[in-house]
């Protein structure tokens, strides 16, 4: 089952023709679509302080705000707005971090109804589309996620903070209105927002293809992509894999290559390991002679 809010339908039925496809509307309430204004005093806060004022804002406009929100790029920017907001607010509102490295008894613990007070949730991306959480009425938007990409060095890949995309601030600003009328307010421009990408580059674009390659051959598939990758992905990842006596001439698997597959590292990473166990092996036989 593949299921997304933002899906392609016209390049997955090309590849799917056959399959059976379903739409599932949600009912969705108002929300009221705020902005920072476009002057530089603006553009130049803090990232704490900007978020600070979006809360502030969204307390004096509701009585009853329900809770808040706060999609962050990563870690450092929530333990960064964290410390600034637990100098700002008292005992009525409490403050909770959603991310993907907590426990999922830490994650079950943000789905607690508290009574009278209000959850001021810091989050990443991973309340974007992962998870709905009860009561959020309202939603504040930094406008940036950590993305990952390969290092053309290393060939490693690595965490960037860049901006999301336009199909992604709605998907973010939709999450205010699942339970009643909500704020989402941007933190940014209206201008900022209107040059943002309409979409998010797809990942298969931006991916090392070393190791689906290698699975594919050692699986005996012919891979068949929504999205296309280059013809420069697929010679670099060959390349690499020649380079690493995972496949042959032919672009076949050979036996290192079947090795690396049964380690669950990326295939540099799996061919190190072999080696040095290999150099290892030779050592104590060294040793015993």
């Amino acid at each position: 089952i593949i299921m997304s809010a933002t899906l392609n339908l016209d390049e997955l039925k090309m590849v799917m023709p056959s399959a059976a496809y379903y739409d599932v509307e949600i009912p969705l309430y108002p929300i009221e679509i705020k902005y920072f204004p476009h002057r530089p005093e603006f553009a130049k806060l803090d990232l704490e302080r900007k978020v600070f004022q979006a809360i502030e804002d969204i307390l004096k406009q509701k009585k009853d705000p329900g809770d808040i929100l706060v999609f962050l790029a990563g870690m450092k920017d929530i333990i960064k707005v964290q410390d600034y907001l637990l100098k700002h607010f008292n005992d009525s509102y409490k403050l909770m971090v959603l991310h993907g490295s907590l426990t999922m008894e830490e994650q079950q613990n943000i789905f607690v109804p508290l009574e009278n007070i209000t959850k001021i949730i810091l989050s990443t991306n991973i309340a974007e589309s992962s998870v709905t959480i009860p009561n959020v009425r309202n939603v504040i938007d930094s406008g940036q996620h950590r993305e990952s990409e390969v290092s053309p060095w290393t060939g490693l890949k690595t965490l960037k903070t860049k901006k999301i995309s336009k199909a992604s601030a709605i998907q973010r600003a939709g999450r205010a209105g699942r339970t009643g009328p909500g704020i989402c307010f941007r933190l940014m421009s209206e201008f900022e927002y209107n040059a943002m990408n309409d979409a998010t580059k797809p990942e298969i674009l931006k991916e090392d293809l070393t190791s689906s390659l290698l699975w594919s051959k050692g699986l005996n598939l012919n891979p068949k992509w929504v999205t296309n990758p280059s013809r420069a992905q697929i010679e670099k990842a060959e390349s690499i894999l020649h380079s690493l006596g995972a496949i042959d001439e032919n672009n076949n698997i050979t036996k290192i290559g079947n090795e690396i597959l049964k380690i669950p590292l990326y295939p540099r990473e799996a061919r190190i390991l072999i080696e040095s166990f290999n150099d290892s092996k030779n050592v104590q036989k060294e040793i015993i002679k």
